[in-house]
């Protein structure tokens, strides 16, 4: 948000990342960096967390705690980011940057250079630049069938993007004014996206107009066609955009 930073930051004491065990709380892993968003390798044991601009790998400690071992340059500082099913590369949603990169993981766990990226740069409504000055990318998702392609929610251009992902190379295709995009209607500011556990449906979850979008997901074509938009709140509540009021101090931002 362009409002962001006009307020001082608050003190903060430590980083790093609380440890439960079985839903009790076992200890507190303290990190050097900003932790944004962590997953777990599906084979290798190890732990992968974004923060501060790079894609970090971490060894985990029979108590639990965190080593960090590897890191390499996210080309941004990434929202989210996911493992290929294969873990042997980490996409990530870069969202001030307006960034899409890939990078591999090696087979002893550490995270290599980036292979590909993706920049997005579209032209916006200017009435709407108080969330929306510039494309933010704020997930990206496999299709967890094929892995075939790599989905992203831009929250600023109101876009689902849809590239096709190739698992040898660790490249992203597809051009900015593909018809695999996803245009939502204009201000709905898609935040996070999930598939179906059974059916090929696809949900997108628009944060700054509230609504549930549910898209049928062609798989082999890479394609996503809506069928329906679902309000989220009760009759009455409508969400806020802002993150700041103009004078500096805080708004609440109901997150669905």
């Amino acid at each position: 948000s362009p409002a962001y930073g006009k307020l001082p930051p608050p003190a903060v004491e430590k980083k790093g990342v609380m440890v439960y065990r079985a839903g009790e709380r076992v200890g507190f892993s303290e990190l050097k960096h900003h932790v944004g968003w962590m997953e777990k390798h599906p084979s290798n044991g190890c732990v992968y967390a974004a923060g501060s601009g790079k894609l970090r790998a971490y060894k985990v400690a029979a108590d639990g705690m965190l080593e960090e071992f590897s890191s390499a340059d996210a080309l941004g500082n990434p929202a989210h980011f996911c493992l290929s099913a294969d873990g042997a590369w980490a996409l990530c949603a870069n969202y001030s940057a307006s960034t899409l990169s890939v990078l591999p993981i090696a087979a002893d766990g550490s995270v290599g250079a980036a292979t590909d990226s993706k920049h997005h740069v579209v032209r916006l409504n200017p009435q709407l630049a108080d969330r929306q000055e510039a494309c933010h990318p704020h997930q990206v998702r496999l299709d967890p069938g094929s892995g075939a392609w790599a989905l992203a929610c831009d929250l600023g251009a109101s876009r689902v993007w849809v590239y096709a992902f190739d698992v040898a190379r660790g490249s992203l295709a597809g051009a900015a004014n593909s018809e695999r995009h996803l245009l939502l209607p204009e201000a709905s500011g898609p935040r996070h996206l999930d598939f179906h556990p059974t059916k090929p449906w696809v949900y997108v979850l628009c944060e700054l107009d509230g609504n549930i979008v549910g898209c049928r997901w062609d798989a082999e074509q890479g394609r996503l066609t809506p069928f329906g938009s679902y309000y989220t709140l009760p009759d009455g509540v409508s969400p806020c955009r802002a993150h700041h009021s103009e004078e500096g101090s805080r708004k609440a931002l109901g997150r669905i």
